[in-house]
């Protein structure tokens, strides 16, 4: 719902939403207030929405970091150590439950402002997208428990869909037409193929720079998923493409379990990788991916006008693969 006179009615909405008087930046028709830019052309519903889901959506991501983190015994995130390595794992488990009851809080205490109508569309939205997280999450340790070695290019695909795409990309793009209103919040299902796509190639460059990357850059820690015994892209191509003593050498290196594993054993499984060529072809997937997203785009955001939004959500493409963090 749009302003009848938005030059008169907006700044004083945007101090009724947000409890702060808001700045004007100069030469734009937008105000900034906290660290959020919002412009005139907003309505009021849209500040409410802006307001509260990005604290929400943010609650839910960490959770379900903070869960990931434990069931990979993972090490660090962000350059830090894992929560559950600083405050020990049940106090991280509390934590991550708690940020679930906190992002449900924030949509139930803002339900006359936000239209409980939208409301509960994002919630479906919100509550696929834990329910394919943690399918996905499952299926990976799934592979890791039963030492699964047979998992190919489209188990891989179907896990990213499912672990990645649907929790980075799909549902962030369809819960943001939702809030945009307009003929895409009707045709949500446009959305899916690009935020596939992107959700693929942003994984295999994560997988990429796991085994390559430059760690107080990257922000967690390289050779991470081999200690993990992840199942990535790089691998399931080295366990298709190597010769059967390599395999022998992967498989027994998988079979391990998830531990840290000492220098010259993961030196082994680099060697092996770089006989296979995996690396470099994890790239190039990586790249065709990102190129199909970006035919895709006019498909999806076939009613977006060109401009500045439009030209970030193209960057967004270019981004996912070429990013070293």
């Amino acid at each position: 719902m749009r302003f009848e006179d938005p030059a008169a009615d907006f700044i004083p909405a945007v101090e009724r939403v947000f409890g702060a008087t808001p700045r004007v930046l100069d030469g734009s028709r937008a105000v900034r207030v906290g660290g959020v830019k919002l412009q005139l052309e907003a309505g009021e519903r849209e500040l409410w929405l802006v307001r509260v889901l990005p604290p929400a959506l943010e609650d839910w991501v960490a959770m379900v970091e903070v869960h990931d983190d434990i069931e990979d015994a993972g090490v660090s995130r962000r350059g830090r150590p894992a929560m559950h390595r600083q405050i020990g794992v049940p106090l991280a488990v509390n934590a991550g439950d708690a940020m679930q009851a906190l992002a449900m809080r924030l949509f139930r205490s803002n339900l006359d402002g936000l239209c409980p109508q939208i409301v509960l569309r994002i919630v479906d939205e919100i509550d696929h997208l834990l329910s394919e997280t943690l399918e996905g999450q499952a299926m990976e340790l799934g592979w890791i428990r039963d030492q699964a070695f047979d998992v190919d290019t489209d188990d891989y695909l179907r896990l990213v869909e499912k672990k990645t795409a649907w929790y980075s990309f799909i549902h962030p793009m369809r819960i943001g037409a939702l809030v945009a209103g307009g003929p895409a919040a009707e045709d949500l299902d446009r959305f899916n193929r690009l935020g596939f796509l992107l959700g693929a190639a942003f994984q295999i460059q994560d997988d990429v720079l796991n085994l390559v990357g430059i760690g107080s850059r990257y922000g967690k820690q390289i050779g991470g998923d081999l200690d993990e015994g992840k199942r990535t892209l790089v691998v399931c191509h080295a366990l298709a493409h190597s010769t059967p003593a390599d395999r022998g050498r992967l498989t027994d290196f998988l079979a391990g379990g998830s531990r840290v594993r000492l220098e010259r054993e993961q030196a082994t499984i680099h060697d092996v990788l770089a006989r296979t060529g995996s690396i470099d072809w994890a790239r190039a997937t990586a790249a065709d991916l990102a190129a199909s997203a970006t035919k895709e785009l006019s498909v999806a955001y076939a009613d977006a006008e060109d401009g500045p939004d439009l030209d970030f959500v193209r960057s967004v493409v270019a981004y996912v693969v070429d990013r070293d963090v």
